[in-house]
């Protein structure tokens, strides 16, 4: 199973950098997608784990417990958004919650909202780190 260390954004999904960028326009003009508590904290996957592509879904598993978790094809888009140095939580949810809402037509402020769920759990079985960082 690969590192979980080593991977990019796929093509046609939008990048991290991207989506701090469009976080900056939509907290000046008020729009849905601002900054959140939370959003500027960096996020980054834990050392050591490692995780396997499955037809678009996405295994890890979780060295320190031999845990195995599954995410689907749009949990995928989020892991993909993620690294081994932090990225701001918020312009990694931003950025997969853009893809989802094109590919499947949700709306991004619910597609948001799940995403956001989803990284609370990826956190609390420690296959990702979060790191406390204060809004600009």
């Amino acid at each position: 199973m690969p590192d979980a260390s080593q991977h990019a954004a796929p093509r046609g999904c939008p990048d991290v950098r991207q989506a701090t960028d469009d976080a900056a326009q939509a907290q000046a003009s008020g729009a849905a997608g601002a900054d959140r508590p939370g959003d500027h904290d960096e996020i980054r996957i834990e050392p050591g784990v490692q995780e396997a592509d499955i037809g678009g879904e996405v295994v890890l598993r979780n060295p320190q417990d031999g845990s195995y978790f599954a995410l689907n094809e749009t949990g995928a888009h989020l892991w993909r958004q993620l690294g081994t140095t932090g990225v701001p939580r918020g312009a990694a949810i931003r950025a997969a919650a853009a893809a989802i809402s094109e590919i499947w037509l949700v709306e991004a402020p619910r597609a948001e909202h799940d995403l956001r769920e989803l990284l609370d759990e990826l956190a609390r079985r420690r296959l990702v780190a979060v790191t406390p960082r204060p809004a600009p």
